[in-house]
């Protein structure tokens, strides 16, 4: 979705609408959060995360092979809590880091740029979960 679009809808809609089909099959992602509740980030806050749960998401389909991903949305009047986890064949997060990962990498640094963290937690054959 435009980021114009995105700027009128909100992050949660429009990861909705990114998952109902126009990328990823709504079968195989899961989206729970409470959107009454979930706040509305400025427009570069909320581009930056939209860029980094939608890599995420492809990633894991991409590379990861996953078969079911999840994503978590929570907040409360101070922070927001955002979840990615799969069920894909996962990866050792150091190596990748140091040779390649560009991905996890341009991720690391937009969650930087917004004053987020970022962690990432994965082992080979039992997913990947990034937080």
């Amino acid at each position: 979705m435009a980021s114009e679009e995105q700027s009128f809808y909100g992050l949660k809609i429009t990861l909705e609408a990114f998952i109902d089909g126009k990328q990823v099959r709504p079968e195989r992602v899961n989206a729970n959060g409470d959107a009454p509740a979930f706040p509305r980030l400025s427009p570069t806050r909320e581009s930056t995360v939209y860029g980094i749960i939608r890599e995420a998401i492809i990633n894991a389909r991409k590379h990861g092979s996953a078969g079911l991903v999840a994503l978590r949305l929570m907040a409360d009047a101070n922070k927001v809590w955002i979840t990615i986890q799969d069920d894909g064949r996962g990866f050792d997060p150091t190596a990748e880091l140091t040779h390649g990962g560009v991905g996890l990498t341009s991720m690391r640094e937009r969650a930087e740029m917004i004053g987020a963290e970022f962690e990432i937690f994965s082992q080979v054959d039992k997913g990947t979960r990034i937080n």
